[in-house]
């Protein structure tokens, strides 16, 4: 037996390593890491450590400095598992029988075991480390760590306890070796727990899912009310929450909020707090549903034929609203709170699903489905009965086949994060469940509401949020539909977004929803950027549950008489139009399309209508469904709209 009392000569971390993990074949990598500032204080950069391929080049430190058991490929994360090549117990009795054993602080000692063959099974390597756990001889599956934990190099210092104590190592045998039997005898493991065969999928998940639900976290929830163990109770409920699906965003909210709970915020309290966004983001990486990492394999470059492109007509837009939305694109839709963005969007929706054509405006499709984030089933219920009765065009029963909404106030709907860091946007759970529901579900429109909900992702930061976007972008090309995502603008006034000029640069087309600055009772309805069509403005008010286009007639006090000649007016030019094979357009920006200069000019029956009688005329008639706005490309493939009879 060693006398603890006696030092062994010192050894290099790297003759050290060389011993414990072997030589490295190529494609391998050794994991290690080393800070200065205690561990608690220590920040996700810290803990992040580095990859080491060449075991020679692993320093000796006089700092706290750890290496990973585990051999891996690309990253210290359960998925790049190669090997595991040793267990380290914490806080454990000397054992003159282990491999190593290294005292941390003033009577407080590591023991290391060798695995030989090292384990290249990364279910098996947890399973031990799980079992260790339960026997109270590592804190591996508390918190957070498994396969590919960390533990201290024999060279180095932890600043944890004061003064700073150097490592010691007491016993150095690497010579002395186990297989995973031995360490199953050893420690009175379950042999057949560690050991068992893989599930099948479906079993597997459905016994994890039992397993994630099952488990009481009221004794970590106590702990942290209470402040006796904040550190192992925040890692296991990092874990145990991603591993349900919860998204790093909401998992950080929730954990912060049981923190925030308790009364005393002393020093450790707010070194705990500071450090959960790491520990959470440990745990997605290793716990995590679904790979969180975006970008990881770069598409390929290809390159378009543009003779192809030059013998063949261009494919024309697919607007799901004429001129306002286009599948295969990103629509943002601006508007303060409470003036009626939800309503406008299940209003559209509707329209789609039927392809009826709202405020005048065509629309196509047969399929829409919608996210609501902020409503819950009854509110929606209300809304859209109430929208049904008021438009009287349609019932729920005639939308119900094709628009599919789900509720969704209070969950977790994160669809994509990102954080202040140069890491990137990540999806989540929700984002690769929407990907696979539209790959078996063909809808027209995809309605997201809203931004604050579903991209948690720091608004102002330019570059995150042009990527946020793109991932939607790149969802709706990959499924060939549009994607209507609601926001709130910034609390100034003149205000039309919140945030970075990236959410106005990465999107087609943004529309605002504001009021009208002299009647409160009249909104506008406008395309503040438009890509693919022309600039509009149309003024809608709300009436007995949804909205309409504003009567012009009314408006502008003109009689019953000369609207009636106005009608009449709009459809005899209409007819004269496209008798001659040219089109007219309400928008006095195209002098020759213009409806009253093609009557000036082509002396089409007037009916006796004053100029201003023909308008509103018009703009009634498109309101009421007679006619219809549509769009179309020029001969320079610009966007042009013009009217029609519905």
């Amino acid at each position: 037996m060693t006398d603890p009392a006696i030092i062994t000569p010192h050894v290099t971390n790297a003759a050290f390593l060389h011993h414990v993990l072997g030589p490295l074949s190529p494609g391998e990598l050794a994991w290690c890491c080393h800070f200065a500032v205690p561990p608690e204080g220590a920040n996700e950069r810290d803990w992040a450590g580095f990859a080491v391929s060449d075991i020679t080049r692993v320093y000796d430190y006089k700092v706290n400095a750890y290496f990973s058991v585990a051999i891996v490929s690309q990253r210290r994360r359960k998925s790049d598992f190669i090997r595991m090549a040793c267990v380290v117990l914490d806080d454990s009795p000397h054992d003159p029988g282990a491999s190593w054993t290294l005292e941390t602080s003033q009577g407080n000692y590591q023991t290391g075991y060798i695995i030989r063959p090292a384990i290249t099974d990364e279910g098996i390597a947890s399973r031990l480390q799980a079992e260790l756990s339960r026997q109270g001889l590592v804190k591996a599956d508390s918190s957070g760590y498994s396969s590919v934990r960390y533990v201290r190099l024999p060279a180095g210092c932890n600043t944890k306890v004061t003064p700073p104590h150097p490592h010691q190592l007491i016993d150095w045998m690497p010579e002395c070796v186990f297989t995973l039997d031995d360490l199953i005898e050893k420690f009175n493991l379950n042999g057949e727990f560690i050991k068992r065969q893989p599930e099948t999928t479906g079993t597997t998940l459905q016994r994890t899912t039992e397993r994630r639900f099952a488990e009481d976290d009221s004794e970590y929830v106590r702990s942290i009310a209470t402040g006796d163990m904040y550190h192992d109770s925040l890692l296991a409920l990092s874990a145990r929450y991603i591993a349900r699906g919860f998204s790093a965003h909401t998992t950080i909210e929730v954990l912060q909020g049981l923190m925030n709970a308790r009364e005393i915020h002393d020093d450790r309290w707010q070194s705990r707090y500071n450090e959960i966004p790491r520990l959470v983001r440990g745990a997605q990486e290793k716990f995590s549903p679904e790979p969180q990492a975006h970008g990881s394999t770069p598409q390929s470059i290809e390159f378009e034929n543009l003779l192809s492109m030059y013998s063949n007509e261009p494919k024309p837009i697919d607007w799901v609203m004429d001129g306002w939305i286009a599948k295969g694109t990103v629509t943002t839709l601006y508007g303060r709170g409470g003036i009626g963005k939800s309503l406008l969007s299940l209003q559209i929706a509707a329209a789609v699903t039927l392809s009826q054509p709202i405020f005048g405006i065509k629309c196509t499709g047969s399929k829409v489905m919608a996210l609501f984030c902020e409503d819950d089933k009854d509110e929606i219920h209300r809304r859209i009965y109430r929208m049904s009765k008021a438009a009287r065009s349609f019932s729920i029963a005639d939308v119900a086949p094709g628009l599919s909404i789900s509720a969704r106030a209070g969950m977790d709907n994160v669809l994509i994060e990102a954080d202040d860091s140069d890491a990137g946007v990540r999806i989540a759970p929700l984002f690769t469940q929407l990907d696979d529901h539209l790959a078996t579900n063909k809808y027209d429109m995809v309605i997201l509401d809203n931004i604050a909900q579903m991209m948690a992702v720091p608004e102002n930061k330019r570059s995150v949020v042009t990527q946020a976007v793109n991932l939607l972008t790149r969802l709706a090309i990959k499924h060939n539909t549009a994607i209507l995502i609601l926001g709130h603008p910034a609390k100034a006034t003149d205000s039309e977004f919140s945030g970075s000029t990236a959410w106005d640069a990465a999107v087609r087309t943004r529309l605002l929803i504001e009021r009208d600055k002299d009647n409160e009772d009249i909104l506008h309805l406008r395309k503040a950027k438009a890509n693919y069509s022309t600039r509009d403005d149309l003024e809608i008010r709300f009436d007995d549950g949804a909205y309409i286009l504003v009567d012009q007639a009314n408006r502008s006090n003109i009689k019953q008489d000369q609207l009636d000649n106005g009608r009449a007016a709009v459809l005899t030019a209409l007819a004269a139009a496209k008798s001659i094979g040219q089109t007219i357009t309400l928008s006095r920006n195209s002098p020759e399309r213009f409806l009253l200069k093609f009557i000036e000019v082509k002396r089409t029956d007037r009916h006796d209508a004053t100029d201003d009688a023909i308008m509103a005329a018009a703009k009634q008639m498109l309101s009421d469904g007679i006619i219809q706005e549509v769009t179309g490309m020029d001969s320079y493939g610009r966007p042009k709209k013009f009217l029609e009879v519905a």
